[in-house]
Order: C-alpha cells, then sequence, then structure tokens
C-alpha cells in the first residue's frame, strides 16, 4: 500500500521561490498596502511586501477574502504568512519586476513575525542618469531619492471630468563633495512611473502604490545627504507655474521675512488678497465638503464659477 505524503512548507527568501511549487512560508514586511473601493465597497487589498534581503513581491487578498483580511494586515507590520499561491502579475504598472504576485487563499495562515531586521537596505533605487537615458520599462514601477530644491503650489487640473491635483518638486543630485548640512530636505519617492515626453523623461505618481518620503531618517538617506556639494541649494517655493520663469524663495525667508505675520481672525479681517503667515491648530476635519478648489491656472486664486 502506498501513501501521499504532503509536502511541508519551507522557509525561503523571494529571490529563491520555484514556481513549480507553493509550498513556501514568508516572512515579509509590507511596505504599502492600499484599497480597491467600488460602489462604497472594498473589492480587493493589494501590497508591496519585502523580504529580510529588501527583495519585494506584490500580494494581493481578492474581494470575497477582503472581510477575513482587512483589518489583520496592517502596512509597515512583519508577517510571517504561509499557505498562499502565485498568480500571473502583468498589470500596466508593476510595483516589482516580478512576473508574479502573492494570491490569498481562505486558509491563507497570516502569524506576526517578531524576527524580522528593523531597516533592509532600498536596492530599487535608480540614478538619474539612467532614467534619463531611458533605460527602464515604463511599466515597472522605480525608486528614487533626491535633494528637494524646488516645489510648485498645488494645481487643480481636469482630468476625465474630474478635478486631479497636482503639485510638481524638482529633485537635485550630486556626489561630488560632503555636506551634513540639517536644513538640506531629502525626499524618497518609491513606486514612481517613469513618463516620457518629447524627449524629455520625468517621474511621477502611479494611482495608489507611490509614497513620498521626506527626510527619511535611515542609513540610506543619512548616506546620501552626506554626499551632497556644498553648494548652498536650499528648498525654494515657486508663485508660477512656470518653474523657468519665477522667482525663487527662500523658504525661511518666505515664512520669517517676507510676508506679515497674522492671526486668522486678521487675515479674515484685512479683506485684501495677499500672502500672509499664521500659526493654527487643527481642531476638527471636514470631511464633507471638497476641501480643494478650482483654480485660475496663471495666478493660482480660487475661481468663483
Amino acid at each position: 500500500m502506498s501513501y501521499l505524503r504532503r509536502k511541508f512548507a519551507v522557509p525561503v527568501l523571494v529571490g529563491e521561490i520555484d514556481l513549480s511549487t507553493d509550498r513556501y512560508i514568508l516572512s515579509l514586511r509590507i511596505i504599502k498596502l492600499w484599497k480597491t473601493w467600488k460602489n462604497k465597497k472594498v473589492v480587493s487589498i493589494d501590497m508591496v511586501c519585502h523580504d529580510r534581503e529588501g527583495t519585494r513581491i506584490h500580494a494581493t487578498i481578492d474581494e470575497e477574502l477582503v472581510v477575513k483580511f482587512q483589518t489583520r494586515m496592517i502596512e509597515g507590520r512583519v508577517y510571517t504568512i504561509s499557505n498562499f499561491t502565485f498568480g500571473s502579475y502583468t498589470s500596466d504598472y508593476r510595483t516589482t519586476p516580478l512576473e508574479f504576485k502573492i494570491v490569498f487563499y481562505r486558509t491563507t495562515v497570516v502569524q506576526p513575525c517578531s524576527d524580522f531586521p528593523t531597516e533592509v537596505s532600498n536596492k530599487y533605487l535608480k540614478d538619474f542618469a539612467e532614467i534619463f537615458d531611458g533605460k527602464f520599462a515604463n511599466d515597472v514601477l522605480i525608486d528614487v531619492i533626491g535633494q528637494v530644491v524646488n516645489i510648485t503650489p498645488l494645481q487643480v487640473l481636469q482630468a476625465r471630468g474630474k478635478d486631479t491635483q497636482k503639485i510638481d518638486i524638482i529633485l537635485h543630485v550630486s556626489k561630488r563633495d560632503s555636506s551634513s548640512d540639517p536644513s538640506v530636505v531629502v525626499c524618497v519617492v518609491r513606486f514612481a512611473c517613469v513618463r516620457e515626453w518629447k524627449g524629455v523623461y520625468s517621474i511621477s505618481n502611479s494611482f495608489s502604490a507611490t509614497q513620498v518620503v521626506f527626510n527619511p531618517q535611515t542609513e540610506q538617506a543619512n548616506t546620501f545627504r552626506s554626499s551632497l556639494p556644498d553648494d548652498n541649494i536650499k528648498v525654494t517655493r515657486n508663485l508660477s507655474s512656470r518653474l523657468s520663469n519665477a522667482p525663487l524663495v527662500d523658504v525661511r525667508a518666505e515664512f520669517l521675512v517676507n510676508n506679515r505675520r497674522m492671526t486668522i481672525c486678521d487675515i479674515v479681517q484685512n479683506g485684501s488678497v495677499g500672502v500672509f503667515v499664521t500659526l493654527a491648530k487643527v481642531v476638527a476635519v471636514d470631511r464633507i465638503s471638497r476641501w480643494y478648489y478650482v483654480a485660475c491656472n496663471a495666478c493660482n486664486k480660487k475661481v468663483h464659477p
């Protein structure tokens, strides 16, 4: 008499996965989680996770399992996951170069994991020169790091008949000298989409996946900050949508020198158009009314229909 012996699941790293079997145990940190809504209902949960070596893998929880797992999966937490399967991952914008992803079963086991490094090196950061050379496939999202040197005001644009907010940030990178100036603002953009228009390359957000982190307290960010040249570049705010023609204003000067400081009451009673600085405490958030407004593309002032 012969018996079929079920194979035991074995702990592996993402890079050791062989798609001929799914009997694996993975220890993963969720670095990004978002939910897809339809008719006021969550129809799927997507996650980007990495293992202890920093290798990323995408994971999906389908609609019929959302209720079972949505309160258990929390961004930033580390879990040991077993009894799952792999599915094809060929969407327009993939969060990892892998062409497969984790798909949860109803019997998938998820347990907290305490044996995991607190910080993992990001091996998905891309060099600016490679981006400008167009070396990356547009269907795979990338990470970048840079020094913020210019930002533009929030713009309200029309996209597919809906109001869409947009802000431009210019990043700078160089590795000639050494500087540890704490006033330098370092920005890490994760899961960014590479776009090309008339030979000019840029990065932009990709739906719900993109993360923007300013001055992250990581070893990589600190190393990058110390490698920047001592060229006295500071963050500036551009008051026009045209980056090349607008005057550059130092953030410190804008808040402490150039603009008048007023209370909220003084601003309301002032009645004039201008730029003022105020200090206030948020006591409530209006979740019903639209928090944005229709603005003029030329002067960025509110438009009254």
